[in-house]
């Protein structure tokens, strides 16, 4: 017999892994992606409508550009996105960000209304992630400098 909740924690870790594979395999409505260097730290924004798929992109190609770079600290500001994020989504974008995403590097996430919130943070920061989910440019700005 199995442990009592074991059965279903295991069908609901079968549906992350397979709505993760779909993320990974499908084709993404790709966010448009502004990169600029400060002082303290790397920014990156991103521009369009809120996807599954295409927010999953953005981060891998993020992480790819703070990589180039050699930054540590990075502001995602995502402020200029649009649409709501289901709950559920925001669980499978932190484990993405947590699979591809290096722990060494501090992440403020600007977000947007309806957007990702400290549910994605809490999942992030338990895994032993450096990320904030942040209200504006500013609050992420401050928070890389602590």
């Amino acid at each position: 017999a199995l442990w009592p909740g074991l059965a279903g924690f295991l069908s609901v870790a079968r549906v992350l892994h397979r709505l993760q594979n779909r993320v990974e395999g499908r084709s993404s409505i790709f966010l448009e992606l502004q990169v600029k260097e400060e002082d303290t730290h790397l920014s990156i924004t991103a521009i369009g409508p809120y996807t599954l798929s295409g927010l999953s992109e953005f981060l891998k190609r993020a992480k790819a550009e703070a990589e180039r770079r050699g930054a540590r600290r990075v502001l995602l500001d995502l402020s200029e996105l649009s649409g709501a994020v289901p709950v559920f989504d925001m669980l499978v974008l932190a484990e993405h960000f947590m699979r591809i995403w290096c722990r060494s590097t501090k992440t403020a996430i600007v977000s947007w209304e309806g957007g990702l919130d400290k549910f994605f943070e809490n999942v992030a920061y338990n895994r032993g992630y450096l990320a904030a989910v942040v209200p504006n440019r500013q609050a992420g700005i401050e928070w890389l400098k602590t």
